[in-house]
């Protein structure tokens, strides 16, 4: 029997219900999926500011490395006596 429009039978509330729960599940579902998202890009972009502060130091230590080899040699060069042409 109908009242105002609605079903007022225990099948009807009791297929609302599953459809209600069904959707708090999918959403209860997304909502772990973003975080999870949230978490592994996270991790990620550490991974990535890590490898960029290695690549920085990598990169000063070659500069100067090669600015100290590059006096040494013109140091050695320069002292190094010629030999003379007869």
């Amino acid at each position: 029997m109908k009242e105002n429009g609605f079903n007022s039978n225990s099948n009807g509330n009791k297929g609302a219900l599953e459809a209600v729960v069904k959707i708090v599940l999918i959403v209860l579902a997304v909502v772990v999926g973003l975080w999870l998202v949230g978490v592994i890009l996270k991790g990620l972009g550490v991974l990535l500011s890590g490898l960029a502060v290695l690549l920085a130091g990598l990169l000063k230590f070659l500069i100067v490395a090669t600015i100290v080899v590059g006096v040494v040699y013109l140091i050695a060069r320069l002292a190094r006596p010629r030999p003379q042409s007869k």
